[in-house]
């Protein structure tokens, strides 16, 4: 078959027949023979597969096998990837969740390990991360600590702006393509990245005696899911935005694309004792029990309570659940903790504002008594340690707005003073 269209000018692939105008490159061979770029990205994984290294031919006419494992771009092998070093870095940043700490540190080293191939023999399935917890108990800053210590990719989705393909809302590849623009562009890093998906409870299928409208934010997401969770290989656009005729495309592979799913999944603590008939858990429960938080309730037991047929029985279906084989299960803070991520984590939320103060010229102090209305005050709305930044600035605004109207350049926070902005 012609692999030049004279008409045309169109050339074609002699292996999959897509031509010049389909594809980003065309290497034309012996006899008119031409492959393209994504045949030749297909060869090279499969010569990987077969451990059969690429090659180069130098001055001498010699042929070298080089190493054909460049897939993990340029990773920092200097890392710790150990669970007890990554739990040290966690420590720094998130306060409490010392359970959870310990599950992901060691679902992280695995899958890294797999993926650069660190000592690592044999193929190891994918290590998808579920996160199960109320707002404001560090699921996020979870992975974003992970992330900048690993020096990977890192985007955050809201899974309720998730559609199936075709209808208004955002596709689900379009979180590859965000991935593959916080990579500048770099294919192989992207491939290495970390997709963090929040809300994912929200995309939990409809009961099945709501047929009147088709699900295509709930279910059908699901569905649209599974393929990049599991690890595949899908054409995304190199930029968001409107697509046409003439969009350069690249392939992805999200094989080694690590996907952590969080949601609050209000309601599940009935379904768990309808299944299981066990007592409450204390961080799903609708109204917020300060008797648990004082019983240091172990998270240990409040995880190997969620089992996967929980999860079917909330909404997700079986497909969705079963490639999420890691579930960590956080709890509600209390006040110590909420303390310590005031004033003592690295970067906290109490020195952000006293450096923040000092860029205007100004000193600022937080008494204790000040700092205990606060947190209180998270604890009664049951935000979480969101809370204390909302609460922070509706306490600093009317300062900072008529600092130039201050006699004193220092300002002393005390119980008073928060009474009044917070207006009991």
């Amino acid at each position: 078959m012609a692999n030049f269209n004279n008409i045309t000018g169109e050339v074609y692939c002699s292996f999959c027949r897509r031509s010049n105008r389909e594809v980003q490159k065309i290497i034309a061979g012996f006899e008119n023979s031409c492959i393209c770029n994504q045949c030749v990205y297909v060869c090279q994984h499969l010569l990987k597969e077969y451990n059969i290294g690429l090659t180069s031919r130098k001055d001498n006419n010699e042929i070298i096998a080089e190493n054909s494992n460049d897939d993990s771009y340029s990773f920092n092998r200097n890392l710790n990837l150990d669970p007890q070093s990554i739990k040290k870095v966690l420590d720094k940043y998130v306060i409490s969740q010392h359970e959870a700490k310990k599950i992901i540190s060691v679902a992280i080293c695995n899958h890294y390990r797999n993926v650069f191939e660190l000592n690592f023999k044999g193929q190891y399935s994918k290590n998808n991360i579920l996160l199960i917890g109320p707002t404001g108990s560090g699921k996020t800053l979870f992975a974003q600590v992970l992330a900048r210590y690993l020096k990977v990719p890192f985007v955050i989705v809201d899974a309720t702006t998730l559609t199936q393909a075709g209808y208004v809302g955002e596709d689900v590849e379009n979180m590859l393509v965000r991935l593959l623009e916080m990579a500048d562009g770099d294919i192989k890093k992207a491939q290495n990245g970390i997709v963090f998906i929040d809300e994912i409870d929200k995309i939990a299928k409809k009961s099945s005696s709501s047929t009147s409208t088709r699900d295509v934010s709930g279910e059908g997401v699901q569905q649209a899911l599974l393929k990049l969770i599991e690890g595949s290989e899908c054409l995304v656009p190199k930029k968001l935005g409107k697509k046409y005729s003439d969009q350069e495309y690249v392939n992805f592979l999200t094989k080694n694309v690590l996907f952590i799913c969080s949601g609050a999944f209000v309601g599940l603590e009935n379904i768990i004792n309808s299944n299981n008939n066990s007592s409450k858990l204390g961080f799903l429960n609708n109204r917020f029990n300060s008797s648990l938080l004082k019983k240091n309730v172990d998270n240990n037991s409040i995880t190997k309570k969620v089992y996967p047929k929980d999860l079917i029985s909330f909404g997700l279906i079986p497909e969705f659940v079963g490639r999420l084989p890691v579930i960590s299960v956080f709890s509600y803070l209390n006040e110590s903790d909420l303390l310590k991520i005031l004033t003592k984590v690295d970067n906290s939320l109490l020195d952000q504002y006293v450096n923040l103060f000092k860029s205007y010229g100004m000193t600022v102090v937080f008494n204790v008594k000040s700092l205990n209305i606060i947190i209180r005050e998270c604890l009664r709305v049951k935000i979480g340690a969101r809370g204390l930044k909302s609460f922070m600035e509706k306490i600093t605004c009317n300062l900072l707005y008529y600092r130039k109207n201050l006699l004193k350049k220092t300002v002393v926070i005390d119980s008073k003073f928060i009474l009044k902005n917070l207006k009991y």
